[in-house]
């Protein structure tokens, strides 16, 4: 095997012209230099360098080599200088995962604004599905609602969100800005699949409400369930953010609703230290604090 000690204190002096001159460049002493020079010509049976009565010159063999170091060591440069840009944030990408785009449009906007070099690229799916991706190790960081217990996870709340009630135009419920969860009880609702974390957030309101609904249908996303809406077939529900606006339905906030989603920008631990990762960490805390720039 070929030590890069004495790769590197060869080359040192084939820059230098000296061993005392290479051995300040690297800080050593001279035969702690020359001692890894000379381990090096033996090791390979192989004289590197020529004394002249001027100093040092390099050998025919020693010529070769320190072109080959010389490459070496400008890609070492080339690599440092690519990972503190990506430190610095001068580059790179992050991929990131979010239950909602309505949820996520604040830290997206905000972190772009501060770090326009680093490229994001953003999936969407429901709540399960977005922090499946992140125990997978399938993305860096995710903007989603409501994590659960896990140590693995360092979840930054930035928001508190609230359940509304999207209302069709002509129901009875129509021109109310607040209801009751109670006033659902029999109504026909435009659920989401049962792996969506507003789904599950209605689920847990009613049952501690003691409401009882006609699921109606299950629908696979936001727009689908406001176009179900809009058309008059039953209530859907959402948070506040992501209720939207149509001129065919109303958004009603529900009394027993208020703040019982929490919007936040979360990474495995193990994450923690890369410069992307703790940046986008550091928009979802001042977003928090009310700080958007």
């Amino acid at each position: 095997m070929v030590s890069l000690k004495q790769l590197l204190a060869f080359d040192a002096v084939a820059q230098a012209g000296s061993f005392s001159a290479a051995a300040r460049r690297l800080r050593l002493t001279q035969p702690a230099v020359t001692i890894q020079v000379r381990l090096l010509e033996k090791a390979y049976n192989v004289r590197l360098f020529k004394r002249l009565s001027d100093g040092l010159a390099l050998t025919d063999s020693g010529r070769r080599l320190f072109a080959l170091t010389r490459e070496m060591f400008d890609i070492e440069a080339r690599i440092r200088a690519e990972l503190l840009a990506s430190r610095a944030l001068t580059q790179g990408e992050l991929s990131l995962a979010s239950d909602s785009p309505h949820g996520a449009v604040d830290v997206l906007a905000a972190f772009q604004r501060r770090h326009p070099a680093i490229r994001l690229a953003v999936s969407f799916g429901n709540s399960t599905r977005v922090w499946q991706l992140l125990t997978e190790q399938r993305v860096d960081a995710v903007i989603a609602a409501n994590p659960g217990p896990d140590d693995r996870i360092l979840a930054v709340p930035y928001r508190r969100e609230s359940l509304v009630a999207l209302v069709p135009s002509r129901h009875r419920l129509a021109g109310r800005r607040t209801i009751a969860i109670r006033d659902l009880q029999g109504e026909a609702v435009i659920a989401r699949e049962p792996e969506s974390g507003t789904q599950i957030i209605l689920e847990r309101v009613l049952g501690l409400a003691g409401v009882t609904v006609n699921m109606a249908m299950r629908l696979g996303s936001r727009e689908a369930v406001h176009e179900a809406v809009a058309q008059g077939l039953g209530i859907g529900l959402g948070t506040d953010r992501e209720a939207g606006w149509d001129e065919r339905f109303q958004v009603a906030r529900i009394r027993e609703g208020r703040d019982v989603s929490i919007d936040t920008v979360a990474c495995l631990k193990s994450e923690i230290g890369r410069g992307a990762v703790d940046a986008l960490l550091a928009v979802a805390r001042d977003l928090a604090a009310g700080n958007h720039r």
